[in-house]
């Protein structure tokens, strides 16, 4: 009697043990890419465009990708001739692999999902290789010039130094002040 209650103790051990290890499954699958149509009516902006720079999007732990682009030609959503577009880090988080230098059809939408207010894409829209994009070209037809000149680079690089310029601002105001304060206690 005892050998068959550690018998059952044992099985029962091992069944658990199997249904509670964790098994490999991928965060982010996509069924199907859509076909352009379908794209087309989900995203808020279509474009294609040229990498220009790919960086990290350091406001939050996370971290994902800001992907800067030159537009070309614009079917929707689009009047800059830059503009950026977030994106995950690729494998799991559903991230499109950019690459500085190449042309893409980018189907991008308004998305929290990367941490961000600005427009997203994933792997889970059309946006690919512009070369690879014959049937969305065949489907959207001729896109449009975008008709407002933007430098983004130079706008984030002024921005930038406008923050460091008011942080170097505070830095030396505390330091008067706290020898201000040290010679008056002398």
């Amino acid at each position: 009697m005892k050998k068959i209650i550690v018998i059952l103790s044992v099985l029962l051990f091992s069944s658990l043990l199997l249904t509670a290890l964790p098994s490999s499954v991928s965060a982010c699958s996509c069924a199907v890419v859509s076909e352009p149509q379908t794209s087309y009516n989900h995203a808020e902006a279509v474009f294609s465009g040229k990498v220009i720079d790919i960086r990290r999007n350091n406001r939050s732990g996370y971290s994902p990708l800001k992907v800067y682009f030159e537009v070309k030609e614009t079917w929707k959503g689009i009047n800059e001739t830059q503009v950026i577009i977030n994106t995950g880090l690729g494998g799991g988080d559903c991230g499109v692999a950019f690459e500085v230098g190449k042309e893409y059809m980018v189907y991008a939408s308004k998305s929290s999902i990367y941490d961000t207010s600005g427009l997203s894409t994933t792997i889970c829209t059309n946006t690919g290789l512009l070369s690879n994009a014959q049937a969305d070209l065949d489907f959207l037809g001729e896109g449009e010039a975008p008709t407002e000149e933007v430098n983004i680079m130079e706008e984030e690089k002024r921005k930038s130094w406008f923050m460091w310029g008011g942080i170097i601002v505070m830095l030396v105001s505390i330091s008067i002040v706290g020898i201000i304060l040290y010679r008056k206690k002398r």
